[in-house]
């Protein structure tokens, strides 16, 4: 998170050093940024077989390492682990014109 910055400033200031501090990770297949208003989101896709507790560790360490290269009013980076048996096989959706009372009971 940086309060107050736009994507382009999120982009140069800090998507881009987390990019690079991460692809230097064991395992990582692909990386995916997001620079958005306010924040960054960097997903680390890795490969089949990889130790996710050891890339989490790496991972923690390298940008550990840029810290101080990040601008100093941002909020501490968090990582966390997803696992694609964690998402939604299928996501449905409907509309209606009954009321939404009615339609939910339905």
């Amino acid at each position: 998170m940086y309060p107050g910055a736009e994507p382009n400033e999120v982009e140069t200031s800090v998507s881009r050093k987390i990019e690079d501090a991460l692809s230097n990770l064991e395992g990582v297949d692909y990386l995916e940024t997001k620079s958005m208003p306010n924040a960054s989101v960097i997903i680390a896709n890795l490969k089949y077989g990889t130790n996710l507790s050891i890339a989490m560790q790496d991972a923690q360490r390298y940008i550990d390492n840029i810290k101080k290269d990040l601008p100093a009013d941002i909020l501490s980076p968090v990582m966390t682990k997803v696992s694609p048996n964690d998402l939604p096989i299928i996501s449905i959706s409907a509309t209606s014109r009954l009321p939404a009372t009615e339609f939910y009971q339905k």
